[in-house]
This record gives C-alpha cells, structure tokens and sequence, in this order.
C-alpha cells in the first residue's frame, strides 16, 4: 500500500452481510493478522452515514508488536485488549464500556463524540493502574528528573555580539517568553468535556495515587476543573485554571495549591525524613502574546517548607554557598555536614504587572 509499510504477515477476513431496507449491512467481521486479532458482532450502520451502528469491538493480540508497528506507537511489549460497544453512525457515536489493557495498565469508561454541528467530545475514563513509566519513559523522565536542569542554548551568538536586524534576532530567540500571538483559535472550534481519574500512576521513582483530571472547553474558554494528585510519599497538589478569550487576547486565571507534598527528588536521598513543602499559587493575566500575558501578571504565593533533612548540594545550588561559606568561618564544623536539618521555611511573594517582590523569608536550619 502506498504509504503504508503493511507488516508481511499471514492475515485472513471473514464477515457475514445481511440485506436491509437500505441496501446491505455488514453484521460481523473477524479479521486476524499473525497474532493480532480484530473481532465485532452486531450491526455496521448503512452507508455512507453509518446510521444505526450497534456493533460490539473486541481487539485483542498476547503481544503489542504488531500494533506498535502498523500504529507507530511505542507501546510496551505484552499482552494488549481493547473491548467495547461502538453505537451511532459517523457523525455521532459512542463507546461506553470500553475497557482496554496494555502491560498491565488499564483504562475503561466512556467516550462520545458529535460531528453534527461544533465538534463535541465527551470523555469520561478511569485507571486503576497507569504505568507511565513503561508507557511513556520520556514523560516518566521529565517527571521524575533531579539534579540541575540544563537549558539548551540557542545556535545563534549572544545579541550583545551582533548589530543591527541581526541582534533583534537573537534576542527575540533568547526570550523565554515570546511576543507572537497566542495560537489559541483551534479551541475555539471544538467543545469538550474530559475527566479522568486513576487510582495509581506508577513512575520510576514511586507511585502517584488518586490522580483526577477533569477539563471543559466550551466556546473557546478552557477551564482546568479542580484537578488534585496525591504524592509517591503523602501530600496534595491540586490546581484550577480558567483560560478564555477577551478581545484580541485571552485572560488567565490560575491556582495552584500544595499540602505536605514531597518533592520526588528527595526520596532516594536516604532515611531519615524529607522536608514536605506547603504553597498557594494565586495569579491573574491577559494579553493577546505570551509577553503580555505574563507582563500584565498579578498574584501571590505562599510557600512554606516543614522540618526535615536535605542534601546540602540543595541549598547550595538554591544559592546558600556564599551564606555557609561565611558561616563555616565562623564555626568550621558546619562543613562536615552532607545533609541539612530544615526546621522552617516561609516565604511570601507578591506578583505585580509580572514583577514578583519577595518578602524577608524566614529561614532556620541546623548551620544557622
């Protein structure tokens, strides 16, 4: 097939057509290629809308290898199923009680979709275990990542080397937000309302629990629901963010809150008791390009961090070696420690037109 690398594998078609009023009807299908197997039962609707579709789809192989190679997807190796009722017609359809396996990982709920007038689409899922680990190493990654996060330069020299349209360039490249429109049009072509619920995430450094997402996009306006996870080792963030057009450009409005959560990081440091971190992220901001978004940015954040020990590395790349430089001139024995004790942190910080001023924090650990 053109386009298409179609895998050289023994395959067989099998169906049974029944006469309608309408014409012909396809009222099952097998159909088999290698191990991979493509089952439904019940009725295709008639053509070309596909009106009264009632059909039953089971699709189902003892190992993902084929579906990673006709999908291009990087699904983990093992038994893979995917099992539901397709009922409506092209413009308008359903599939409730689905239920699909992969690895392991599960999800099942529903999902609908309505073409007939602005695209609706409907979803309303759950996990019981979600291994984003093996289904996804790069979002696991990205998750999970420690130590000092290094930035990918830009290709181009400093602006301060260059003149003229040159410098403009490069400066606009090391800009981390941009003055380009907002590309926010496509929400406005679709509804949809998503919610999705997981009793584990399982990642390479320890399990999320009770995970729910929920989210409505509704005539352009895009409202993150409260949403909460709970951490690998206790504690909560939960966030809600509403997004919508005002004009030329759009407003946000976001928050985002964390109790007793445990910074992933952390955890493989050793046993004796991580610090659990407390922040309440309040902002509000429009504007037509991500500048004047966050330019035009006011909020407030509130961050307190309760006892426990860290690497001193931490504090160090927070910014703390020039502080304990002069304290272990003071008392030398301050440099012997490989962990801080953290007896209290607090911070409050007061957003105005996308300026964050930083009240004096309150600091107390074990070398000062």
């Amino acid at each position: 097939m053109v386009g298409f690398d179609f895998p050289a594998e023994p395959f067989e078609i099998q169906g049974r057509l029944a006469r309608t009023d309408a014409g012909t009807r396809l009222v099952s299908m097998r159909a088999s290629l290698a191990e991979l197997e493509l089952e439904t039962t019940g009725p295709l609707g008639d053509l070309p809308e596909l009106d009264g579709t009632d059909l039953e789809l089971r699709l189902g192989a003892p190992s993902s290898r084929l579906v990673r190679q006709l999908l291009d997807l990087r699904v983990p190796k093992g038994p893979i199923e995917v099992v539901g009722p397709v009922v409506g017609s092209a413009r308008q359809a359903s599939v409730k009680g689905l239920r699909a396996t992969v690895s392991g990982s599960d999800v099942s709920g529903s999902i609908g979709v309505d073409l007939r007038e602005t695209p609706d689409i409907q979803v309303d899922l759950h996990s019981d275990l979600l291994n984003i680990y093996r289904l996804a190493p790069e979002l696991d990654e990205a998750i999970t990542q420690r130590g000092e996060a290094t930035a990918s330069g830009s290709d181009l020299p400093p602006a301060t080397e260059l003149q003229g349209a040159e410098a403009e360039v490069a400066r606009e490249a090391e800009l981390l937000f941009k003055d380009d429109a907002l590309e926010f049009d496509a929400l406005r072509s679709v509804n949809a309302t998503i919610r999705y619920e997981a009793d584990i995430w399982r990642l390479s450094s320890g399990d999320i629990h009770d995970v729910v997402l929920s989210a409505e996009l509704l005539d352009g306006a895009l409202r993150l629901l409260p949403t909460t996870i709970s951490g690998p080792a206790g504690g909560q963030l939960s966030a809600a963010l509403t997004l919508e057009p005002v004009g030329d450009g759009y407003s946000l409005d976001a928050r985002i809150r964390a109790d007793g959560l445990t910074l992933l990081g952390f955890l493989s440091e050793g046993t004796r008791p991580v610090p659990t971190i407390d922040f309440d992220l309040d902002l509000r901001g429009s504007g037509a390009t991500p500048r004047q978004l966050v330019s035009s940015a006011d909020g407030i954040l509130i961050v307190g961090v309760n006892p426990g020990y860290v690497p001193g590395r931490l504090l160090n790349f927070l910014g703390g070696d020039l502080l304990f430089e002069v304290l272990g001139a003071v008392n030398p024995f301050t440099e012997a420690e490989t962990d801080t004790e953290i007896e209290c942190v607090v911070a409050l910080g007061q957003l105005e037109q996308g300026v964050m001023a930083i009240t004096p924090a309150i600091l107390r650990t074990s070398r000062m």
